[in-house]
């Protein structure tokens, strides 16, 4: 990854990994937001950022199924559409590493604040690193003069997750002592993100996971990542 690549994780990130919102005026928010300059000090250097990529062709369309050059067909009506215009599919696996997770192992019932700062810091942590990976596939692309989509997680809608973590992984094929699957199809370590972002001259760029979760019209966190 380059140098850099966290350089927007601060205190108000650490909470929006909990779930919380920096911006609102409540004085319990004070004792979070320490706790999560805290836990910055301590866990910027033991992120461990690793990220397996691989760009493949699409063979084509057949129905709603995606056929890549390479690996099993992506059977999803949902993922079909919004690759529809491209024709390559970056896939991706990131993951921060085990650091993060050991803390929160180590600290949630003896200090449950800390803990749970600590983990706020691996999912923003995670997120910020996917986003880094997708605007340099969008970059990419632009430099071809094409465009690219938003990312795509196993999960979404109706590519089961399963199947799609077991595609992704078998295309990337990170290595397992970085990042690996267990039997029951979850990522290891759990600070980890798998999708595939779709590029080509003529797909959507302007549609975002956002415009299929209900919550969209009410989220804040939607308005925090368009401002």
């Amino acid at each position: 990854m380059p140098g850099g690549w966290a350089a927007g994780l601060d205190a108000a990130a650490v909470l929006g990994g909990q779930g919380v919102d920096a911006s609102t005026s409540s004085p319990r928010i004070l004792p979070l937001l320490d706790a999560a300059a805290q836990v910055l000090q301590e866990g910027l250097p033991l992120l461990a950022p690793a990220v397996a990529l691989r760009v493949v062709d699409i063979a084509g369309f057949e129905g709603s199924d995606v056929l890549l050059a390479v690996g099993p067909r992506i059977r999803s009506p949902f993922v079909s559409a919004r690759l529809a215009g491209a024709g390559r599919v970056a896939c991706a696996v990131c993951t921060i590493g085990w650091a993060v997770e050991r803390r929160v192992s180590q600290l949630v019932r003896a200090d449950p604040v800390i803990g749970l700062a600590w983990d706020g810091l691996g999912t923003a942590a995670v997120d910020l690193l996917a986003r880094v990976v997708c605007r340099q596939v969008a970059d990419d692309a632009h430099r071809r003069g094409e465009r690219a989509t938003c990312a795509i997680h196993p999960g979404m809608v109706d590519w089961a997750l399963g199947e799609a973590q077991e595609l992704i992984f078998g295309v990337v094929q990170p290595e397992p002592d970085v990042v690996r699957l267990s039997e029951s199809g979850q990522m290891l370590p759990c600070k980890s993100l798998s999708f595939v972002v779709g590029t080509g001259p003529h797909v959507d760029e302007r549609d975002t996971g956002c415009a299929v979760c209900e919550a969209a019209p009410r989220c804040h966190w939607r308005r925090r990542r368009a401002s």
